[in-house]
């Protein structure tokens, strides 16, 4: 995903596209849902890749520092908030995986308050913590780097939603 705190001008990522595509070899596909520009990569290997490119406004909390060919990348804790207040929007396996491994780095409550710092949102724990069993639904996982089995992703989160729903009763 590419995210730009400009306006998008689909010309122009369309020629970059067109561009790699001779240059790389792959044909594609693209759409347009929202303020998202969506393309499907399709290389002579069958391998397929779908690359966004998102308007997206919000400030930063922090820099990173870090450039792949002159792209900055998200420091952790601005992806971490991303993908907290993602959770609360739709519910997909790719993201209650990604969170799960961004949970080892940071609490629920740490990115609550940057959630609200960042977009100016409040997520309530016991909602955000009834959602998270949405997690019952999934049957499979994405195809993975790490290793992590589907029965340790949901136990963790049904866990994490029985801490949020104690805590948001005990106050």
């Amino acid at each position: 995903d590419f995210f730009s705190s400009h306006r998008l001008e689909p010309p122009v990522i369309l020629e970059t596209v067109a561009d790699a595509s001779r240059k790389l070899n792959f044909t594609f596909s693209s759409r347009s849902v929202e303020n998202v520009l969506i393309y499907n990569l399709k290389f002579p290997d069958a391998a397929e890749l779908k690359v966004d490119w998102a308007y997206y406004p919000y400030q930063k909390l922090t820099t990173s520092g870090k450039k792949i060919a002159k792209l900055e990348i998200d420091s952790l804790i601005d992806i971490a908030t991303n993908k907290l207040l993602t959770l609360t929007q739709r519910q997909e396996v790719k993201d209650y995986t990604d969170m799960y491994f961004l949970f080892k780095k940071f609490t629920f409550w740490d990115l609550k308050e940057s959630v609200a710092v960042k977009f100016r949102i409040d997520i309530e724990p016991m909602i955000f913590g009834s959602d998270l069993l949405s997690i019952e639904q999934f049957t499979q996982l994405p195809k993975m780097i790490k290793p992590l089995d589907l029965d340790t992703l949901k136990s963790f989160y049904r866990s994490l939603a029985s801490e949020l729903g104690k805590t948001a009763t005990e106050s």
